[in-house]
C-alpha cells in the first residue's frame, strides 16, 4: 500500500509538471 501511494504521489506530481508546461 505504502508503495502505492508513492507511485500515486509521483504520477501526481508528473501531472502537475506537464500541465505547469501547457500553460
Amino acid at each position: 500500500a505504502q508503495v502505492a501511494a508513492s507511485l500515486d504521489g509521483f504520477l501526481d506530481e508528473e501531472r502537475t509538471l506537464a500541465n505547469e508546461d501547457a500553460e
